[in-house]
């Protein structure tokens, strides 16, 4: 059936090598008609004369091409569009603009008006995302939202997405794609195709790839030493178009998951892509063949070497249809001595292990002709239909996945979070083990209720794991004069004093020091020193607040601005003081200005040396710059074991009496 928008357009044309009859007609008819066909037809008419041109640019039309809730997408938009008429708006929205808090993107195609949508990282369902030893959340200047995910290394690479067809266009064939890259140190990925697929209701499409840079020599290496595992692994994933990414305009891969037409009803499309198959599965179709019981063996060699292959035994078996045949088999070399000594320490666990695999025959590996080992792993008829043979070789039982999950839960509550992270990706029960509130809940400090009521911003979370990953970003606690953080590897509890929470001398002296808020802090004031003779900052912690059997380094955290002076005329002194123990330094507060030093050391030798004699002896320490763009020097170090003590900090000179100025107070850290 023709496209009825493209009749239309015909008539204009028509119409318009009538002797100029079309221009008779009145502009807001033109506008009416031209609504009827689309942006391209409409961009093409207003070419054909001055009525046309006019009627082309009436708001009519181009509300027509608008999609009908582009009111709700203009509310939802995150930086707003300034526009005046809705040919502008329509062109505004022909490029990608961001909507629901940088979480997705909307765009128009110019050509039809399309709808098209791109959902961002965060909000689609990745498994492991929270899991920042799997996943890691950052921003580059190259994508066009906040975030984008990168997989740091995982064995179950899944993710979902899903939207509705309700705010597509109607009556049109989409295309859903992943836009992806592949850094150069990726691994793994194209060890065996990716599955994809795109449902709409029971309409499924599927497709695999293998996710990799086009790097012929990389290929060729594979072909010729990893032929036949390349084979296997291909014939594990599901049937479906092999496609391949391609490269788009704005430097991003883009790979097609699938196509699927949104009609007039409203449905849910699920978009999907996975790499989770670790079973080793063969398949084969089969046409009226007879097959040996040869056919069914597999081929396979064991080295002197070999180790855990026959703890527990392995499963096999053999699928065409309805009919299966199981069986199970040790691999192992027939060591009489070695399964004497099995029998005599590990009888029980042999048992155990030996219960948990399906029931079957045994079968024993049996040496071939050409040297190699052969096991039967089972048989099958092949009759006058064609069918689906599944052969299978397993063992996926270990001997730790006998435990029950609350079991393992408590287990990894005796570790730390490292380990934790480590050991969900070593089975199905791990991983969901380390989800359990009862492991996170033991790595949160014990006043981890109380810090949670003191927080300036509360945020939300559903359980303790996410609580932990809250945490381990900066919190302000007690109004802001304080900031509290998890270390993320070990659970270790930090504090920052702000400077509000320091005793600073004459800190309350705006002659001496100025008290303002800067963009680079995470506290609502610093203290810059303007002038003083007389610089002393003190502050105090209790050991009842921080991990107990840790050691602390304390730090003080600041900038030295530009105007600088007389800083380091003299060294400052550092102390940390816990109980009756002290630890002792010193520093020169400066930028490491090497011209500036040795214009010092040839101008001023003499009086440096005799101001140096007057500080405390003790390690002298250097200036280091932090992630976050402040600088640090470390006071000292205390050790916070099991009784509670008060922990006294101090940065001090006042023995040169020079004037000074253009330190700047974020806080001390400990």
């Amino acid at each position: 059936m023709a496209d009825p928008k493209a009749k239309v357009f015909k008539i204009i044309v028509m119409s318009n090598s009538m002797g100029g009859f079309i221009d008779m007609l009145p502009e807001h008819c033109v506008s009416s008609i031209l609504s009827f066909t689309s942006p391209t037809d409409t961009f093409r008419s207003s070419m054909v004369s001055s009525t046309f041109h006019s009627a082309a640019e009436s708001d009519v039309v181009w509300e027509t091409f608008l999609p009908a809730e582009y009111k709700d997408v203009l509310s939802r938009v995150v930086t707003p569009l300034a526009f005046t008429t809705k040919k502008e708006l329509f062109l505004c929205l022909c490029n990608p603009v961001l909507i629901d808090g940088g979480r997705k993107s909307f765009k128009l195609e110019i050509l039809s008006g399309k709808i098209s949508y791109m959902l961002s990282a965060k909000e689609l369902s990745i498994s492991s995302q929270n899991d920042p030893m799997q996943w890691s959340w950052k921003s580059i200047p190259q994508s066009r939202f906040s975030e984008v995910a990168e997989l740091r290394t995982t064995s179950w690479l899944e993710i979902y997405g899903k939207i509705k067809t309700q705010i597509l266009s109607p009556n049109t064939t989409y295309g859903a794609y992943l836009i992806m890259k592949i850094s150069n140190s990726a691994y793994g990925l194209d060890s065996i195709p990716s599955e994809m697929s795109v449902e709409v209701g029971n309409k499924v499409c599927n497709g695999t790839t293998y996710l990799r840079h086009e790097d012929g020599k990389k290929q060729q290496m594979e072909c010729l030493f990893y032929r036949n595992r390349t084979e296997v692994l291909r014939k594990r994933v599901i049937e479906g178009i092999e496609r391949i990414p391609s490269e788009r305009e704005d430097g991003w891969m883009e790979i097609e998951l699938g196509e699927f037409f949104s009609g007039e009803s409203y449905e849910e499309v699920k978009m999907s892509f996975m790499e989770v198959k670790v079973t080793l599965i063969y398949t084969c179709s089969t046409k009226n063949v007879s097959y040996s019981h040869k056919n069914n063996k597999k081929k396979k060699k064991i080295s002197n070497s070999a180790y855990g292959l026959d703890s527990i035994p392995s499963e096999m078996s053999v699928e065409v249809g309805n009919k299966v045949c199981n069986g199970t088999t040790y691999l192992r070399h027939e060591d009489g001595k070695k399964q004497q000594m099995e029998c005599l320490f590990y009888r029980n666990r042999t048992e155990v292990l030996r219960k948990r695999v399906i029931e079957g025959i045994e079968r024993i590996p049996s040496e071939r002709e050409d040297g190699w080992m052969e096991i039967e792993l089972g048989e099958f008829f092949s009759g006058e239909s064609y069918e689906e043979v599944k052969m299978s070789f397993m063992e996926v039982k270990g001997f730790i996945d006998m435990l029950p999950e609350e079991c393992v839960s408590t287990i990894l509550s005796f570790t730390c979070p490292t380990d934790t992270f480590q050991s969900s990706m070593v089975s199905s029960i791990f991983h969901s083990a380390a989800k359990s509130d009862v492991v996170w809940e033991r790595f949160l400090p014990d006043d981890y209720k109380d810090v949670v009521s003191r927080l300036v911003t509360p945020f939300a979370f559903t359980t303790k794991k996410e609580l932990f990953l809250c945490l381990c970003n900066p919190v302000l606690i007690d109004g802001g004069r304080k900031s509290f953080k998890l270390e993320k590897l070990s659970g270790r509890i930090s504090y920052m004093l702000s400077a509000r929470e320091l005793s600073i001398s004459w800190g309350n002296d705006p002659m001496q020091w100025s008290w303002k808020s800067i963009p680079q802090s995470r506290f609502p004031e610093v203290a810059e020193l303007r002038t003083t003779c007389w610089l002393e900052i003190r502050g105090k912690i209790n050991t009842q607040i921080l991990s107990s059997m840790t050691r602390y380094g304390v730090y003080l955290i600041m900038k030295i601005s530009n105007r600088a002076y007389g800083l380091d005329s003299i060294p400052s002194e550092m102390l940390v003081e816990v109980g009756n123990k002290v630890c002792n330094g010193m520093t020169y507060l400066r930028h490491e200005d090497g011209k500036k030093q040795q214009m010092e050391c040839l101008f001023y030798r003499n009086r440096t040396e005799v101001l140096r004699k007057r500080v405390i002896e003790g390690t002298e320490r250097i200036l280091s710059e932090r992630e976050d763009g402040w600088m640090e020097i470390e006071l000292g170090e205390f050790f916070s074991g099991e009784a509670y003590e008060e922990v006294k900090m101090s940065l001090m000179e006042v023995k040169g009496y020079q004037l000074k100025g253009g330190l700047i107070i974020e806080g001390i850290e400990a």
